[in-house]
């Protein structure tokens, strides 16, 4: 696994932890977490009967190029592609618990230490034009609002959304 963050999300009044998953070509490891932390704590089985704890929202951050054909290391695009079909046969597989299971799928997003970064510092001009001919908005995204779609599909208000992959990419995608 690449990287495991936990946030806190505020749900009425009270902290619900929900862990971002960025899993690169580590699909095994979300295996493992699913089963290992999801499941015990949503569902009990006294004398035969489940009973449901709360609602838990798992998300994965995928990316955009696991939706489509795009200049990205071949085993990453394809991890995120298996990413994406992961999580929308697992939201099948644990709707019947009241566990919501979504993926994220980013675009260009400019952060410190990132790829992105490290690209502008060796050739700006290029990327920047590419920003410019490929998004719409011809701007990077920003961390905070690829945390603000998952914090709103980790609320009450989206309460009916699983198994949907919400994709922030300024416009980049051109499937529907």
């Amino acid at each position: 696994m690449r990287q495991a963050d936990w946030i806190d999300v505020l749900r009425d009044g009270r902290a619900v932890y929900t862990v971002v998953l960025n899993l690169g070509i580590g699909l095994h490891a979300i295996d493992v977490f699913v089963i290992a932390t999801v499941m015990p704590a949503v569902v009990a089985d006294i004398g035969g009967v489940a009973y449901y704890a709360w609602s838990t929202m798992l998300y994965m951050v995928a990316s955009i190029v696991g939706l489509e054909s795009a200049s990205a290391p071949l085993p990453y695009s394809a991890a995120k592609a298996a990413l994406v079909n992961y999580g929308k046969n697992l939201a099948r597989q644990l709707g019947p618990f009241n566990v919501r299971v979504n993926c994220v799928a980013p675009g260009n997003v400019l952060f410190p230490g990132g790829s992105w970064e490290r690209h502008l510092a060796e050739r700006r001009d290029e990327v920047l034009r590419q920003i410019e001919a490929d998004v719409p908005l011809r701007r990077f995204g920003r961390p905070e609002e690829i945390a603000d779609l998952i914090v709103f599909l980790c609320s009450d208000r989206a309460a009916f959304i699983t198994g949907s992959c919400m994709v922030a990419d300024g416009g980049q995608t051109r499937s529907m």
